[in-house]
């Protein structure tokens, strides 16, 4: 099953390599990379509003699972995030989280790095282009994730706003309540 993967990401990888808005993309073995999959990694240029770049891994989890294939996106936003920043930035992240359709984002490494995941599961019976089509879903989806949210969470991130003063930012609503909470 392993080398199956590894013909997907090969395939990803020339898939991704189309892009203007990537850059480096490489597929890097469990070898390389002394992990326990196979990953590929690129940057991802102007994400938000600030324009930012970002390092994109995409990868299977190495499950035994042999009629899934766990397909894995993790989008690092930030490697650093000072201390007196965290417990807001960590609010914020819940409540966005709150209202994501897909993914999340989270505080990684003891809360210095704000990170995106989201993984889908992949029929291992599929067509290899179904599967194909699959990934490079959850890769756009996860970009699109990022660039949506991530204006809001440096607003928190530098201290321009609370979180609950973002969510209004996000919901266009006072309090920044979720539309979709309130009854009709």
């Amino acid at each position: 099953m392993s080398e199956k993967k590894q013909e997907l990401l090969k395939k990803l990888v020339t898939e991704l390599e189309q892009s203007e808005s990537l850059e480096q993309t490489s597929l890097f073995t469990a070898e390389e990379l002394g992990t326990p999959a196979d990953v590929v990694r690129t940057m991802i240029n102007e994400l938000g509003p600030d324009l930012i770049s970002v390092l994109g891994e995409f990868l299977f989890l190495p499950f035994k699972d042999e009629e899934m294939l766990y397909f894995c996106t993790a989008i690092t936003v930030t490697e650093e995030i000072p201390a007196d920043a965290r417990a807001d930035l960590a609010v914020a992240v819940s409540r966005i989280n709150s209202i994501l359709p897909c993914g999340s984002f989270a505080l990684g490494e003891e809360s210095s790095t704000l990170i995106f995941k989201y993984t889908i599961l992949i029929p291992a019976g599929a067509d290899e282009e179904e599967q194909k089509t699959m990934m490079l879903t959850a890769v756009d989806n996860s970009i699109e994730m990022v660039d949506r949210n991530v204006g809001y969470l440096a607003l928190v991130l530098s201290g321009d706003r609370t979180p609950e003063s973002m969510m209004e930012l996000v919901t266009g609503r006072p309090g920044g309540d979720d539309p979709s909470d309130k009854e009709a």
